[in-house]
């Protein structure tokens, strides 16, 4: 998580965070959507409560009031069931809770793109690998 929270220093116009949420509250919505999310994205969570980065990408917090609204077409594209959506934007990345890693993934087919062990590699090799340089970070 690191990585994009020393990015969002380094060019803050560029990183918009929705804002720090309640810890009980966003602990209290995992639990009632039934998500086991990897503790590095409730860091993340915890510590921006998602936002807009790079002017098209949109990183996704569970207790943001639209949530449901910006994860809908997935959804209706039949994503399965235990794939938290967390980005959209260029692509859209999921939380795969059955094997607990983050991926790039096509919705209307499924299709995984790309695979990462944990949010900062998939911030460093995905967001930040097509946006870095455009933006001045090195």
């Amino acid at each position: 998580m690191n990585t994009i929270l020393d990015d969002s220093r380094i060019a803050p116009q560029v990183f918009l965070w929705n804002g720090r949420p309640n810890a009980d509250h966003l602990y209290q919505r995992i639990a009632e959507l039934g998500w086991t999310v990897p503790s590095d994205i409730v860091a993340f969570w915890i510590e921006t409560g998602g936002g807009d980065v790079f002017e098209t990408e949109e990183l996704l917090c569970p207790t943001q009031q639209n949530y449901e609204d910006l994860t809908w077409p997935a959804r209706q594209a039949g994503l399965p069931e235990d794939w938290v959506v967390f980005h959209i934007g260029w692509g859209t990345s999921v939380v795969r809770q059955s094997t607990v890693d983050f991926a790039v993934v096509e919705i209307n087919t499924h299709r995984v793109r790309h695979v990462y062990r944990s949010f900062d590699e998939w911030y460093r090799r995905y967001l930040r690998a097509e946006y870095a340089t455009r933006y001045g970070l090195k």
